[in-house]
């Protein structure tokens, strides 16, 4: 808020602080700043304010007055009340409110003192026994300006104070009332209103005076009669002032809107478990629109395993049991998508409840990182402690980390070591060498340091040691990390150097990484170990005589290069020869077939006894861990179920392509039809399965440089450079000849509504082209996949009729009894076709059952839990098909039971529909007087019997009357 604004507004205004005490409770505030109104108000107009507490102006200050206003500081909201100053003896209206923590503002305006107008007006309704002198004698006398209209809109009354509200005098009776209405029409709605209800409270009404100036007034109003005729008396209070408040704490709920959706993190404002308020963000990361967040319980898009502790915390907050927590989380995108998001929460009043503020942030792509680096500090961890090498850091001369080689090296424990001078284990001879050179590696921004020095272990005894190290940062702070390898015997071997070199050699030849050594002043190759047959293929003799640029791949030698002449460089500029020679590099190297090896190599410049410079190597195969890398970028950027590209990169391609302008350039939707249907009938494996055929037809149909992208369940697209309308139409129609040749999976057949639209120039937008395609892949949507669902279903009926020839004789027989027993029932010719149809399809959702089941003799309970789901496959099979959705609730209750014990929603009685009723009347009737796979049937006059026996319980008795006394009579 502006100096400039706050000066202008007509209510006083000041910014304060919260002081907190040495308990952390809130005792007092400073002002910050104020405008000239608000320091009159509190009589400082010419006294400083600024930087002072509240107590030191406003002395008897009650304790509860500081609360409510560091409530509103810490929790946020705005609150107005009323207050009365001792200084001033004047009452004021405060609005306080807050827009970040510890800090908030306050608007106040002078309230001249008043009465309660409604018990004032009350007063005056029982005057009107008395005779109108009487009253005209009240009213003349009374504080608050009256004014007495007839119902046709004339001035009959007004007191002086009225007189002096409205700018004129006793000549404004007998005038029209309408021209004290800010806007005039106003007067007829007013008098309607009171005429009708009798009495009206606290009516704000927009008046202006007699000289044009608007002004609010709150009107008690009462309709009685006077001068022998009803007219309404109104008593005014002038709240210009409160009005101006309100408005002013408007503007500034106006400005907490433009702050609360211009911030660049996510907000929610949730209360009992929903979402009351929530800026764009949160649509963003959920993909939820606004709707959707507002009416759905906010625990609905957590993942379940994340539900009962995240609300856990949100209902302690909604007791006041924490006023704050950080909590982290996962979600449900509305697109299927898993996020993790980290939630910082504080609990406010909301409309005066308990409501919580939380700061939201997609935290995804960080969970997954910290998950890889936990993989690879476990590598870290089992490399440090199993390291053939000691490996310690060092900071402050204290060892602050070892491995266990460095326990053995030095012969200390490994408390020890945490807790003693490093320079106590060095040789008195080599102290001042290797702190100098320590201190240097603190200095230096050069990779590694080397040296080599000797140590003196616990028991005395002496080990020459070398040292490689390299500045780290340690819990905030510069250190060194070494590694440290037990170098006595080398050192011995030195005074007989032909032994030293035959042990190199020796070594050399047994490692398992290639070492090798490179004379860059000659250009060949001095030395090449034997491990270059494991790594490349070549004996050593043959490697030792091919150049760098048979050796290693353009990109590689150039890199090396590059690296080696710096170090010549540095090594020159250095008058004692030493500085940081070392680096390490990946690089690829010709195998003996030409092709290429991924190898990490540690190399180090060098020069020999002849003043010459060499490189020295140590080649390692990465092959594996390059795989990995790619492996690792491939799933980035592909579906893993289809192998196709993802949504992640199907947006990155569009962003390049909005900018490329090829045209033309098509774009095609593809919607799969009856995955749903799949899914539900058959499980998601089996719709896997389908968007894996389907996935399998689109890829065998692309051309180079198509573009084929899994972009949602059920979603492709693909985007064809260079493809016109009628070549597009010529593919799309040969990819619907391919999926209707193809055969169908799991009962269902492939089938792909396609829309598409073609960018011709670079004005038309790809979101466009996009939008485009998508209405037109809907509008084909809407025939073919009712047509197809209708197709799979008939598909699925005559796979199951196949693998159970008796199924379809029971089903016919059920059909034809259901339409006798509903003709004796009067049903009209409608209700006759769906019950028929019912009939025929009842047990439909047998298809998802193992088959097997339907021919053993007998049943475990699972197997039985198994069967009995054949009702709701069978509805969620129909459902989805317009031409059977009217059935399929029957198919789903044919095996309820009028006692309500049967399954699977455990209907009784008339809940159970009429079709389903009699489904299961004749189902069962049938499968008793004929033969199953599991056992014979019986006599009809005993299956009669039966249906007889459990008429009321299992049967409705009114249909297995009817049944058996006209329909099976008649056969």
């Amino acid at each position: 808020m502006t100096k400039a604004y706050k000066q202008m507004l007509p209510v006083g205004v000041a910014y304060q602080e919260l002081i907190f005490d040495a308990a952390g409770k809130p005792c007092d505030f400073v002002f910050l700043q104020t405008n000239t109104l608000f320091n009159e108000m509190i009589g400082m107009k010419d006294v400083p304010i600024i930087g002072k507490r509240y107590t030191e102006i406003m002395h008897g200050v009650e304790y509860d007055l500081v609360q409510q206003f560091a409530n509103i500081a810490l929790h946020g909201g705005t609150k107005l009340f009323e207050i009365t100053s001792t200084i001033m003896d004047h009452r004021y209206k405060v609005c306080a409110y807050s827009f970040e923590k510890n800090k908030f503002w306050t608007n106040v305006i002078d309230m001249a003192p008043d009465q309660d107008s409604f018990l004032e007006l009350q007063k005056i309704i029982g005057l009107t026994e008395t005779n109108d002198h009487a009253l005209n004698h009240v009213l003349d006398h009374f504080s608050l300006p009256i004014t007495i209209i007839s119902l046709d809109g004339t001035i009959l009354y007004l007191n002086h104070g009225a007189e002096k509200l409205f700018a004129v005098d006793s000549s404004a009776v007998n005038t029209e009332a309408g021209r004290f209405f800010a806007d005039p029409k106003d007067i007829d709605t007013f008098i309607i209103r009171i005429d009708s209800q009798k009495v009206s409270q606290g009516d704000e009404v927009r008046l202006k005076t007699s000289g044009g100036k608007r002004f609010w007034s709150k009107c008690d109003s009462v309709r009685f009669d006077y001068r022998n005729s009803p007219c309404i008396l109104s008593v005014h209070q002038d709240i210009t002032k409160q009005k101006q408040l309100e408005y002013s704490a408007a503007k500034s709920k106006e400005n907490y809107h433009l702050l609360f959706d211009n911030v660049s993190e996510a907000i929610v404002i949730a209360q009992n478990g929903y979402v009351k308020m929530c800026n764009h963000y949160v649509r963003e990361i959920s993909k939820y629109s606004e709707s959707y967040l507002f009416s759905t319980p906010f625990e609905e898009i957590v993942v379940p395993q994340d539900r009962e502790r995240l609300m856990k915390n949100h209902y302690k907050q909604m007791r006041g049991e924490r006023s704050g927590s950080f909590s982290r989380f996962r979600i449900t995108t509305a697109d299927g998508e898993l996020r993790w998001i980290a939630m910082k929460s504080v609990r406010i009043d909301w409309e005066g409840k308990p409501a919580s503020l939380n700061f939201l942030n997609d935290i995804t792509e960080k969970m997954h990182m910290v998950a890889a680096l936990e993989s690879s500090e476990e590598k870290f961890k089992f490399i440090f402690e199993n390291a053939a090498e000691a490996i310690l850091i060092i900071q402050d001369n204290r060892i602050r980390i070892a491995n266990p080689m460095t326990v053995r090296y030095s012969g200390y424990s490994l408390t020890e070591l945490l807790t003693m001078d490093i320079s106590r284990m060095i040789f008195r001879e080599d102290r001042v060498r290797c702190i100098q050179a320590y201190q240097e590696r603190l200095r230096s921004e050069a990779a590694i340091g080397k040296i080599e020095f000797r140590v003196v272990r616990r028991d005395g005894s002496i080990i020459w040691v070398q040292a490689v190290g390299a500045k780290v940062a340690w819990e905030g702070h510069m250190a060194v990390q070494y590694f440290v390898n037990d170098i006595t015997d080398q050192k011995k071997a030195e005074q007989d150097r032909e032994a030293s070199e035959l042990k190199y050699q020796l070594i050399a030849e047994s490692a398992s990484d290639v070492i090798w050594v490179y004379n860059y002043t000659r250009h060949c190759f001095a030395y090449i170990s034997p491990a270059v047959k494991s790594l490349r293929n070549l004996t050593p003799e043959r490697a030792e005589q091919m150049t760098l640029e048979e050796t290693f791949a353009p990109e590689s030698l150039h890199l090396l290069r590059g690296m080696v002449e710096e170090k010549i460089k540095m090594l020159q500029e250095k008058e004692n020869g030493e500085g940081s020679n070392t680096f390490i590099k990946e690089m690829q190297q010709y195998c003996a077939d030409g092709h290429l090896v991924w190898t990490e190599a540690s190399i180090r410049l060098r020069l020999n006894n002849r003043n010459e410079y060499e490189v020295f190597g140590v080649s390692r195969n990465i092959e594996e861990r390059k795989k990995s890398e790619e492996s690792i970028i491939y799933l980035s950027f592909h579906d893993q179920l289809t192998g196709l590209y993802n949504r992640r990169f199907y947006d990155e391609e569009l962003m390049r392509l909005e900018h490329l302008g090829s045209s033309p350039m098509t774009l095609v939707l593809a919607d799969v039809n009856g995955l749903k249907l799949t899914n539900d009938a058959f499980g998601h494996q089996a719709g896997d399965d389908l968007l894996v055929a389907i996935s399998q037809i689109l890829r065998e149909e692309s051309k180079e440089g198509d573009i084929i992208a899994r972009v949602g369940g059920d979603e492709f697209v693909m985007i064809w450079p260079r493809n016109d309308e009628l070549q597009t139409e010529r593919r799309i129609n040969h990819i619907h000849d391919r999926l209707l040749s193809s055969k169908s999976v799991h009962h269902t057949i492939l089938s792909v509504s396609f829309g598409w639209a073609v960018r011709k120039s670079k004005k038309e937008t790809m979101t466009y082209i996009f939008t485009e395609a998508e209405n037109n892949m809907y509008q084909h949507k809407l025939f073919e996949g009712n047509s197809m669902r209708s197709r799979t279903i008939n598909m699925i009926t005559n796979t199951l009729y196949a693998k159970l020839p008796s199924e379809e004789r029971h089903a016919r027989r059920v059909s034809k009894l259901c339409m006798e027993i509903g003709q004796r029932l009067g049903m009209d010719a409608n209700d006759l076709n769906e019950l028929r149809t019912a009939g025929l399809l009842h047990d439909i959702g047998k298809i998802a059952i193992e088959e097997s089941l339907f021919k053993k003799e007998h049943l475990t309970e699972a197997e039985w839990s198994r069967i009995r789901l054949h009702p709701e496959k069978g509805y969620h099979i129909l459902k989805l098909s317009n031409e059977f959705m009217s059935i399929s609730q029957y198919i789903l209750c044919h095996h309820e039971r009028i006692d309500g014990t049967g399954y699977p929603l455990g209907l009784k009685g008339d809940q159970i529909p009429l079709p389903s009723r009699i489904i299961s009347i004749v189902g069962a009737f049938d499968a008793m007087v004929a033969d199953q796979p599991y056992r014979k049937k019986i006599a009809q006059r005993e299956a009669i019997e039966i249906l007889k026996k459990n008429a009321g319980t299992q049967f409705d008795p009114v249909i297995v009357d009817t049944f058996v006394t006209e329909v099976l009579v008649t056969e």
